[in-house]
């Protein structure tokens, strides 16, 4: 026994000594050295060096067969070049891109390394690799030997499961691009053996096998099995088994298959859940192992949460939901959360906020009963409220976030008379003297919601504390009192209202550049007057003084055209464009006005171009619904200044349905004159949607009120949507009576012009029972004198030709009998022959030719000229023939007619009388006999 070890010669003495004794010439010692090249590398060169200190280093006996040693090293050539070269520095080299590392390739490794074993060795054998001829086969055959045949036993594994082992053992060997060695092959059969032995069936074989070709890099990363792709889609799909993350779970934490997806995925769907991180959680979500663990996880900490942590278990509902799943796994889920909700911690006043996503418990689509689970959340969050005195206005606006998102999920699962019923049933716990500032807050919550009004919750409040607190607010938060005055039933009394006007006039008065609420200013003066009428007087008195006049120029300045635009349709709300003009008062108290009047000039004339501005009125002038209004100050202002351009915008609004359509037809005529076409067409489009209303506003003689010209434009630009109008003024016509009929005839140019055009542009055929006397009446009258025209003829001349036919002929007899106690005049006839030129041309002078020509052609030769459209030349002929078989009477009555022109000695006389002598074929006049004292007297006078 020594202590130290023995020196390298010490050891070669030694070693030998105990050769010799055992060797002899026949029994020889053989001693193998084998899986050296398996040791780390490190290890390789150590235990190389002691091999060679002990085999290439010459017996200090020289050379004895019977010391001589005999070793075999099996070894991997390519493995100990590794080895033996693996710290060998690395060199650099320079290049373009900079410096490059080199490091010895592998056939550079070996060189030295063969030097080294053929230093040590006398003689080295080179074996060729194994050739793989039939592992598939060799692989079966372990595998029988292992579980045997086919045959059922326990033990037996399917044909397709051998199949599917072999399937997977080949797709690792393909991806290393090696041939498997029978060791290879041996050893993943035995892996796959000892977990079967373990599990007993519990987990299928092909898992099994699954965990054995990774189970390296599961064992160092569990949490990776969340990941779908944690193993290679290729094995996954050999395997075929849906729960394949579970069954590797169970197997790497050695758990039953019950717990396994616990163990994996619980604390990670946990912490996903209590931070609502929604975007983990749908990943795992995507996991076949999900269901059951986060069902888990939920069973097991869910009265936790809602005794400890009540946002958590908020957070909780918002990842759920989030899910957008209705699984039976998430159902149970909700359904053990509800159940906790019977336990939940008392609501903290500064923390509502952070329990809204309790509302998802209402709306989640598992709930049978969510106004139910709405009323149990609610009067949760207003129980065990502390003492009035610590209740402030930011809780009871954050209160009402939380229910409001209560209501939110419940409305679409309830009628709206339900819901108004679950607003009005909610119970506050304090006396209202107490919830003054909470139920302000609750009142602004309000102001943003699109389902509540405060009028809807049917609590007691303190209504002067209520008016108060918003009066105060108004200056500060004049956006949520706009709101709240907006509200279909405003919770503040008209008094409040009142004040709220004042405060934010004082506001205005007083504050040079309140630009922070500028805007909203006028917002909730608006919305004031919407409400409360009383408050133009008001505005009215801002305009007055000039303080609208300020901000609007301030607002300007400062390049705000959307608000200097408001404070300018405030101005024109009240008072018109010329009491505008005509009021100015300057200076105000907050500087000159000289400047700000100047810019509303600027702004209110032809050269206004900014579209915001002009846009921003028309929006107002739709929503307001002062469109009539608007154009009653266009039509009035023509075609230049603030009122027509925001008119013309507004009219081209989709939004522009609300105007008095009355008062827009009876204004058509004058804002057709500077309407472009296709405005014109947009407006008549947009009438004629309203065809029944107009209709129902002009009925009878009203009717004659729609301008004829709104009909023309309407038939010119083909908008349909017009014939009942047509209708109804033709209905109006066929009813008028005897004593109408006169009216309409006695120059009633909107009724003559309405007729004028169903007649031609219609063809409407007058009805001649009424009309006939009328119009009987009306010839006479204008033959006379008695009638005299004052509108165009053009509206008259169609009436007598558009009859019906078969009554055109009786009236042309009537006229004629009705000439008989008719006294004409000179310019009765040429009026009438001017006028009713066509109904004249229809005449028939064949028949009742003395009085035709005595009451018709006489006053007409007596006037000194034909008629203004030429009648008597146009019809010379028949009136020739017609006279030729006239009485001798008529003949003598129409040459002393002419006679007497010729008689009179004026040019133009003359020349009309030899034109009638030429057209009735009548012979010219005889030359007057000579006078001889006349002549002898001029003859004496000669020189």
């Amino acid at each position: 026994m020594r202590e130290e070890d023995p020196s390298s010669l010490e050891f070669q003495k030694i070693f030998r000594d105990i050769l010799e004794k055992a060797q002899s010439k026949d029994n020889r010692i053989v001693i193998v050295f084998d899986n050296i090249d398996r040791l780390p590398a490190e290890r390789i060169v150590g235990i190389w060096a002691e091999l060679r200190s002990v085999f290439a280093i010459s017996s200090p006996y020289g050379c004895k067969q019977e010391t001589s040693v005999t070793a075999i090293v099996p070894y991997d050539a390519d493995l100990v070049a590794q080895a033996t070269t693996k710290f060998a520095p690395v060199t650099f080299s320079e290049n373009a891109d900079g410096l490059v590392s080199h490091q010895p390739d592998i056939e550079h490794r070996s060189a030295p390394a063969a030097e080294l074993i053929a230093k040590t060795f006398d003689i080295t054998i080179g074996v060729s690799p194994p050739v793989s001829t039939d592992w598939e086969g060799f692989f079966y055959s372990k595998l029988n030997e292992l579980f045997g045949g086919e045959e059922q036993t326990k033990r037996s594994v399917s044909a397709s499961a051998r199949y599917k082992l072999f399937a997977l053992f080949d797709e690792q060997c393909r991806g290393s691009n090696k041939y498997p060695t029978p060791r290879q092959i041996i050893s993943f059969i035995n892996s796959i053996g000892t977990l079967w032995n373990q599990w007993k069936g519990a987990i299928p074989i092909e898992s099994l096998a699954l965990y054995s070709l990774f189970r390296t890099g599961i064992e160092s990363n569990p949490q990776s099995l969340i990941r779908p792709d944690s193993i290679p889609s290729s094995y996954v799909r050999i395997v075929d088994q849906t729960d394949w993350q579970k069954h590797l779970s169970a197997l790497v934490f050695n758990v039953d298959l019950d717990k396994a997806a616990q163990v994996l995925l619980g604390p990670s769907i946990r912490k996903a859940l209590e931070i609502a991180d929604v975007g983990q959680l749908d990943e795992y979500a995507k996991t076949a192992i999900f269901n059951n663990a986060v069902v888990s996880q939920v069973r097991s900490i869910s009265g936790s949460w809602s005794r400890d942590n009540v946002d958590r278990l908020a957070n909780v509902a918002t990842a759920l939901r989030s899910l957008n799943q209705e699984s039976e796994a998430i159902r149970l889920c909700w359904r053990e959360l509800r159940i906790s909700l019977e336990d939940l911690r008392q609501a903290e006043p500064g923390k509502f906020d952070s329990y809204q996503g309790l509302a998802h418990f209402i709306g989640e689509p598992s709930n049978d009963n969510p106004k139910e689970t709405a009323r149990l959340l609610t009067k949760w969050s207003t129980s065990n409220f502390p003492s009035g005195d610590d209740l402030k206005q930011q809780h009871g606006t954050e209160w009402f976030e939380l229910f409001d998102v209560f209501v939110e999920e419940l409305n679409t699962r309830l009628t709206k008379a339900e819901l108004q019923e679950f607003v009005a049933a909610v119970e506050f716990p304090k006396p209202p003297k107490q919830m003054t500032e909470f139920m302000l807050g609750v009142l602004l919550g309000t102001a943003d919601s699109e389902l509540i009004e405060f009028s809807d919750f049917k609590a007691d409040v303190d209504q002067p504390g209520l008016d108060k607190g918003a009066v105060n607010l108004s200056v500060k938060l004049p956006g949520a009192i706009t709101r709240i005055v907006s509200a279909k039933s405003p919770a503040i009394t008209i008094d409040a209202t009142k004040q709220i006007g004042e405060a934010i006039a004082q506001e205005l008065r007083t504050k040079p550049d309140p630009s922070l609420y500028l805007e909203r200013y006028a917002e909730l003066l608006l919305a004031l007057r919407d409400k409360y009428p009383e408050t133009d007087g008001l505005i009215g008195s801002l305009c007055d003084d000039g303080t609208l006049a300020w901000h609007r120029h301030q607002a300007e300045q400062k390049g705000k055209s959307k608000t200097a635009a408001l404070y300018h349709f405030l101005m024109t709300l009240t008072r018109t464009s010329e009491q505008i003009r005509s009021n100015r008062p300057n200076p105000h108290e907050m500087g000159d006005l000289a400047a700000a009047w100047a810019s509303l000039d600027k702004a209110s004339g032809e050269l206004a171009t900014d579209e915001e501005y002009i846009g921003c009125i028309s929006k107002r002038v739709v929503t307001t619904g002062l469109i009539t209004r608007w154009a009653e100050e266009t039509s009035r202002e023509g075609n230049s200044g603030i009122y027509t351009k925001t008119f013309l915008t507004a009219l081209m609004s989709d939004d522009a349905v609300t105007f008095d359509i009355e008062k827009i037809v009876q204004l058509y005529p004058s804002l057709a004159d500077i309407l472009s076409d296709n405005d014109r067409k947009k407006l008549l489009s947009r009438l004629a949607d309203s065809a029944g209303e107009i209709i129902d506003q002009h009925r009878d003689v009203k009717i004659l009120l729609i301008p004829v010209s709104l009909l023309h434009d309407a038939k010119d630009f083909e908008v349909g949507g017009w014939n009942p109008i047509s209708e109804e003024i033709r209905k109006y016509f066929s009813n008028l009576d005897e004593s109408s009929w006169k009216n309409v005839l006695n120059n009633d140019e909107v009724a003559l012009g309405h007729l004028a055009f169903q007649v031609q542009e219609n063809g409407f055929d007058i009805p001649v029972s009424s009309l006939r006397p009328a119009l009987l009446s009306f010839l006479t009258g204008v033959l006379e004198g008695e009638v005299s025209v004052k509108v165009s003829e053009k509206l008259f001349s169609h009436v007598p030709m558009e009859i019906a036919p078969a009554s055109r002929q009786r009236v042309r007899d009537d006229f004629v009998t009705s000439l008989e106690e008719c006294v004409v005049t000179s310019q009765g006839a040429q009026d009438f022959f001017r006028i009713f030129h066509d109904f004249a041309m229809t005449l028939d002078f064949s028949k009742s030719t003395d009085r035709l020509f005595e009451k018709l052609v006489l006053p007409l030769i007596e006037s000194r000229s034909d008629s203004a459209r030429g009648f008597l030349q146009a019809q010379a002929k028949d009136l020739s023939k017609a006279l030729s078989k006239s009485s001798s009477q008529t003949k003598d009555q129409v040459v002393n007619a002419i006679s007497a022109l010729e008689d009179s000695g004026e040019m133009m006389a003359v020349d009309w009388a030899a034109k009638l002598r030429t057209q009735f074929q009548l012979p010219a006049p005889k030359s007057p006999p000579t006078d001889p004292i006349s002549a002898d007297s001029e003859d004496e006078a000669k020189p």
